[in-house]
């Protein structure tokens, strides 16, 4: 690889590595860390939701 000889190429070529590294790495650890929480959260948060509602037409019909 001739046009690696130079330094600042090298460099260039590392930066570019480590920044898709990185995103590569951010994807994977919000689809498997932080993706999982929110859909239960959002699940718990639609389920308390209809509870409350359940319970006011509940109210109504007695």
């Amino acid at each position: 690889m001739p046009s690696l000889r130079s330094i600042q190429a090298r460099y260039t070529l590392f930066l570019v590595l480590f920044v898709l590294v990185l995103f590569v790495l951010t994807v994977v650890g919000i689809g498997q860390l932080v993706a999982p929480t929110l859909r239960y959260t959002e699940e718990q948060v639609v389920l308390n939701r209809i509870a409350e509602v359940a319970e006011q037409i509940q109210g109504e019909l007695n």
